[in-house]
């Protein structure tokens, strides 16, 4: 169920951050809410793990780092693929 949890907000976090990406080319101010959500993503992530599995601070962050170095050029990888692909329309 943890998992399930923590891809929830992660997917919460990079759907919040493509919704404002349009906004962010024209407007500085959302540059600024971009990271805002980017950076409480990240520490919502630390402090999940941190919690979840009773380990301390430098355990749980050198574990989110060493995760989301793995993940994240995955979902990158998943992202370009389902944008140049059609996608169903949703990246459309």
């Amino acid at each position: 169920m943890f998992t399930v949890y923590l891809f929830s907000a992660m997917f919460i976090t990079i759907a919040l951050l493509f919704a404002t990406e349009a906004a962010a080319d024209k407007y500085l101010a959302m540059v600024f809410v971009q990271v805002g959500v980017l950076l409480y993503g990240l520490v919502y992530f630390v402090v999940a793990l941190r919690t979840n599995y009773q380990q301390g601070w430098i355990r749980s962050i050198l574990k989110s780092l060493a995760l989301l170095f793995l993940f994240l050029p995955i979902l990158g990888a998943a992202i370009e693929l389902v944008s140049h692909t059609g996608g169903g329309g949703m990246l459309e």
